[in-house]
């Protein structure tokens, strides 16, 4: 279910009130700005299994607030996939993809295979060069601040982008140069038995060296659980 309009204060209150009257349970919901600042865009999954009414009947009563300008829905028949939610937009006008994350998983372990070292280092650059990018779109509004606010940051967007659970240990960096890092739950997590991911090694190369303006190298790289943490040591020469 799709339902655009006017963006006013208790506005998603009403919608999902509308809907609880009518005893629809809301499974994962998501919304954002459309265009202008004062029109949104929500989707949502409505459940009517334990409703008497009919999804016209509530498309109606949802068309029928003042804020609202367009309510579309479909009956999910197959794959419970959101079809109203595009595109995907991070930040404000980076465009994102969903994608299975073991097929992109395959595309670097069959490099590695296919290369050896050579692979294992090219997708290391590329990794490098997507944190790069990516921190300097993202961050590039944000105001100055210390490199471990900064670093929390930094860990908050990998974490609602899907990259893991960063913390990072800057403990020791200014006496011995180093950075500890560890990822909970990282992609290569999804699949038992995998190596190290040289990809996501070069993103957090990418982050410490943004954050310190400083060359940085890995040092230490392995998985715990199995595969459910990922441990990084990082030296910083100074």
């Amino acid at each position: 279910m799709l339902v655009t309009g006017r963006d006013e204060i208790g506005g998603l209150a009403s919608l999902t009130e509308l809907l609880a009257r009518h005893n629809v349970n809301l499974a994962p919901s998501g919304g954002y700005y459309l265009l202008t600042p004062d029109t949104f865009v929500w989707t949502t999954f409505a459940d009517f299994s334990h409703s008497k009414s009919s999804k016209e009947k509530v498309v109606g009563g949802l068309r029928g607030l003042d804020f609202v300008s367009k309510v579309d829905a479909i009956e999910m028949k197959g794959p419970a996939l959101d079809q109203f939610l595009f595109p995907v937009m991070i930040g404000e006008n980076h465009r994102g993809i969903i994608m299975d994350l073991s097929a992109l998983m395959k595309v670097e372990q069959g490099l590695t295979k296919l290369l050896g070292s050579a692979g294992a280092a090219l997708m290391f650059e590329e990794g490098k060069t997507f944190g790069e990018s990516t921190l300097e779109h993202n961050l590039a509004r944000i105001p100055e601040m210390e490199p471990a606010q900064l670093l929390d940051v930094v860990g908050g967007w990998l974490k609602a982008t899907g990259w893991g659970i960063f913390k990072f240990d800057t403990t020791k960096f200014y006496d011995e140069g180093m950075v500890s890092v560890t990822i909970g739950e990282p992609p290569n997590s999804l699949n038992e038995g995998t190596q190290v991911s040289r990809f996501l090694n070069g993103v957090v190369v990418a982050i410490v060296e943004f954050v310190f303006n400083l060359k940085a190298r890995v040092m230490v790289s392995r998985y715990d659980g199995p595969l459910r943490s990922l441990h990084l040591t990082l030296r910083v020469p100074r």
